[in-house]
């Protein structure tokens, strides 16, 4: 009776355990709709995994209310296809009801209580006691590192080395490799690490282009320009103008925008492409550029003999367009420059001339600037600012007097001009692994410059052209082998010739 009054109850239990373990929903949809979480409910000790592989980064729910942990184990691992090795002497049940977390958090969570936990060698989990650990054996393992310095990342890894273990770390500088000795618990830690830490270094190609711009030149409708399209996000609220950029407004342009605003610019009175170029750097390193145009300076000292000022030597002052930078790349796709940018131009001689025989010296006005900004990749950065005002004498003919006309003279009125320079820079990084020439030269100057494709270091044959190409090379040697034959036949008919020749003046 006592047993049939036992089996009533547990029929009675496993119902009430169904009825209150319905099936789970997640975000509105059913657990066999659910793409990043998978419900694992095993009521009663049976267990429902996903067909599908899952990450390591993928979360699961669980719900064992009172079960054996190596079957809690094996069903999570069934779940993210694991290979897991657990001992006999695991033993105990386990009652948990978990929500999004990661088979890492279970193992954990199951493993703890009874003094477990596991390691990761290679691609097998291994359920291993705590206690054991701290004399779990060492293993020696050498990591090649790529891109990195291995001496640089030692710093890095050394608070993970335990010495009082037998753990240790050395570095071959001729390989550029780690090698280290440590327990398996801690090896793939380790690895980890220098996969994250050892990644190429992002390369950075900064373009920039250099405008003057004369604004008393320009009529309005030449210089009202929008840089952002319909749909485009960019800085400020209202539509900007060249006026606004000139004045020192700077601007952040997409790819798009930016290739708008340039075909106005270039087609702008008043505005002339001072200076293009581009430089490319690795990542948090200096890169400079600079175009330079040297003006002789004569060197003129004092003769206390003549009394007069000497020519002694020649300096060289310069005018010239000088760019320098340093880009920073961080993890969210943005760039950070530190520019300095220099400008000077030969504005006229000043005559000096302290005796006969004195030369014109060259006035050089310069101009400079130096910021830091921060660019999202691919994206063009607008810096104005840099003016200046030239006066110009303008003849008014009409505000002449009879007198003055009579005898040649008119009247004329000084006019100032507003000079502009206005910076573009346009910072993109490049894939170390399949950067092109395209993605650092402006293919319109090589249009420019007549360049063909094939002209550019690097190029190689289509497979068509290369079979094109194997037939010329067989067909040039068919014909030398021709020649070289025809040659040998020619050869030796005139030798004969001779023979006969001198056969016959023999008889």
């Amino acid at each position: 009776m006592k047993a049939f009054n036992r089996v009533v109850f547990l029929v009675l239990l496993s119902l009430t355990v169904g009825f209150l373990n319905p099936v789970e929903t997640v975000s509105g949809k059913s657990r066999a709709d659910a793409s990043d979480e998978v419900v694992l409910e095993m009521p009663g000790g049976s267990g429902a995994a996903s067909n599908r592989s899952m990450s390591d980064e993928e979360t699961i729910s669980v719900d064992f209310p009172d079960e054996d942990v190596r079957t809690v184990l094996r069903n999570v691992a069934d779940i993210y296809e694991l290979n897991v090795v657990i001992p006999d002497s695991l033993q105990g049940r386990t009652s948990i009801k978990l929500r999004n977390i990661t088979w890492c958090q279970v193992f954990e969570v199951v493993l703890e209580p009874l003094g477990y936990t596991y390691i990761e060698d290679r691609n097998i989990i291994r359920i291993r006691k705590q206690v054991d650990l701290l004399r779990e054996p060492v293993d020696t393992r050498v990591f090649i590192v790529n891109y990195s310095s291995a001496a640089e990342l030692k710093a890095a890894l050394l608070p993970l080395i335990d010495t009082t273990v037998g753990g240790r770390l050395y570095v071959d500088v001729r390989s550029n490799a780690l090698v280290i000795t440590e327990r398996l618990s801690r090896m793939n830690t380790i690895k980890e690490i220098i996969e994250s830490l050892d990644r190429a270094t992002d390369q950075v190609v900064v373009e920039v282009k250099l405008f003057e711009v004369i604004q008393c030149d320009r009529s309005p409708s030449d210089v009202e320009v929008d840089p952002a399209p319909k749909g485009e996000v960019r800085s400020g609220q209202q539509e900007p103008s060249v006026d606004a950029i000139v004045r020192g407004e700077s601007e952040f342009y997409s790819p798009q925008a930016f290739d708008q605003i340039l075909g106005r610019l270039e087609t702008s009175k008043g505005v002339r492409l001072v200076s293009s170029f581009n430089v490319t750097t690795l990542d948090d390193e200096d890169a400079s550029i600079a175009r330079v145009e040297k003006f002789p300076v004569p060197n003129y000292v004092f003769n206390e003999e003549s009394g007069r000022f000497e020519v002694d030597g020649v300096k060289y002052r310069d005018a010239a367009v000088r760019f320098s930078v340093r880009s920073e790349v961080n993890a969210a796709g943005f760039i950070r420059l530190s520019m300095k940018t220099e400008v000077s131009h030969c504005t006229g001689n000043v005559a000096f001339s302290p005796g006969e025989g004195g030369m014109p010296l060259p006035m050089i006005t310069s101009r400079s600037t130096s910021s830091t900004v921060m660019v999202k990749d691919g994206y063009t950065l607008s810096i104005g600012g840099m003016s200046e005002v030239i006066n110009q004498s303008v003849v008014l003919a009409g505000h002449s007097t009879k007198a003055d006309l009579a005898e040649g003279r008119k009247t004329a009125t000084e006019k100032a001009h507003a000079k502009q320079f206005v910076m573009f820079v346009t910072a993109k990084t490049l894939n170390p692994d399949g950067a092109t020439y395209r993605d650092s030269t402006d293919e319109r100057v090589l249009h420019e410059m007549e360049i063909l494709e094939s002209d550019i270091p690097g190029y190689r044959l289509s497979d068509d052209q290369s079979k094109l190409l194997d037939e010329v090379r067989e067909l040039r040697s068919e014909a030398a082998r021709l020649q070289a034959k025809l040659e040998c036949e020619s050869a030796l008919s005139d030798q004969l010739k001779q023979k006969q020749e001198a056969l016959e003046n023999a008889n």
